[in-house]
């Protein structure tokens, strides 16, 4: 059988879970699989990956948002020019290539132009979670015409059931899940007996950050040796530290941002996410390999298809902070149940293992090579 070429698409590189684990997929093909990859940074700044995000073997491309802007400033003749030249370059990568298969990581990466000029090609999108928490009385017109038009030219892909049939719901288009895989079982392991709560995210509005924090006053009253430690960057940092100063949290802790996730996770007994809806949650699988229990907002869509509800950690009120801070409580005053969990969190994670995520991926691409679009195996 010949070497399956893949190409994928992707708007950024990120501190990001979607860059972390698009990085970790085009590295298993290239390596484990040695299928041909490309990756192409649609709207690259020109950034410098940091070193081991994608394997040497993995063929880069760039489209330099930089000139698209430059364009763009340009009045009429410039706003033109930039239509055309981002198309055409695309338009040019892609038959360079000669994919087999076509993978986007955000939708509208590929203008509807693009698609039509090339629509004999075999395409996948995958759904990070963007769609998750729209309902479909509230899609504006141009959403509606995607939905319509655009979406029919991808075999749509989400991380989670949840969000495959609300997308099959919005798009009318059939749409499959597979999760995203935990690359590697840590041997570093927490004991989960350190007075430390962590939440990694990215410091946004939608991870529910800011108003979480208040609430995290009342555990520190009645656990003043326990302290909350925020990893991350982002737009909303600043007023994170000023609720924190406004609420006189001395317990909680703001961090850089960290690739030594596991590490901070070993010293680490509980992990938390606030979000107002995620894809996935990858620190979830992250925390429960380290043998860290979660707790997380029953959100759309991820965390409820992550964590067994009180088997391996909990899923709380959506938006609700008072029932987050009496799990956390609850995990504060129960030493030996909060050991059990994480032991039974490293142990349930596994199902994610990646040889059976990728495998997924794989029955996938070669259907599509052949004309089909399958379920893949559940898990």
């Amino acid at each position: 059988m010949r070497k399956i070429c893949l190409l994928y698409v992707q708007d950024s590189f990120t501190d990001g879970g979607i860059s972390a684990i698009t990085s970790t997929k085009e590295n298993y093909f290239v390596n484990k699989e040695g299928y041909e990859v490309h990756n192409l940074n649609a709207l690259s700044t020109g950034l410098n990956l940091p070193e081991g995000t994608l394997d040497e073997k993995v063929i880069r491309h760039d489209i330099y948002f930089n000139t698209l802007n430059k364009l763009g400033k340009v009045p009429l003749i410039g706003r033109l020019l930039r239509f055309v030249y981002y198309r055409v370059k695309l338009l040019k990568i892609i038959f360079s290539i000669k994919p087999d298969v076509i993978i986007l990581t955000h939708p509208k990466l590929e203008p509807l132009t693009v698609l039509l000029l090339s629509f004999w090609k075999k395409r996948v999108l995958e759904f990070h979670g963007w769609f998750n928490i729209t309902q479909p009385d509230s899609i504006c017109i141009r959403e509606r015409l995607d939905f319509i038009f655009m979406y029919h030219f991808y075999n749509l892909v989400a991380l989670t059931q949840g969000e495959a049939l609300h997308l099959q719901k919005l798009t009318k288009n059939k749409s499959i899940f597979i999760p995203n895989p935990l690359e590697r079982l840590p041997e570093i392991i927490s004991n989960c007996e350190s007075k430390r709560v962590v939440l990694f995210a990215r410091f946004s509005k939608e991870k529910g950050i800011v108003p979480f924090l208040p609430f995290w006053k009342k555990i520190q009253e009645q656990y003043p040796e326990w302290e909350l430690c925020l990893f991350g960057r982002g737009v909303e940092e600043d007023k994170i530290r000023q609720t924190i100063e406004n609420h006189n949290l001395h317990t909680v802790k703001v961090y850089p941002y960290t690739n030594q996730v596991d590490v901070e996770l070993s010293k680490s007994s509980i992990c938390i996410l606030t979000s107002y809806f995620e894809g996935w949650g990858l620190v979830l699988t992250e925390s429960m390999a380290v043998g860290v229990p979660c707790i997380a907002y029953d959100c759309p869509f991820g965390p409820s298809e992550i964590i067994h509800d009180s088997e391996d950690g909990f899923l709380t009120e959506y938006l609700n902070p008072d029932a987050m801070v009496d799990k956390i409580n609850f995990l504060i005053e129960n030493p030996d149940r909060r050991k059990a969990m994480g032991g039974k969190a490293r142990i349930n994670v596994q199902r994610f293992n990646i040889d059976q995520i990728m495998g997924q991926w794989m029955h996938l691409f070669e259907n599509l090579m052949y004309g089909k679009f399958l379920q893949p195996p559940t898990i």
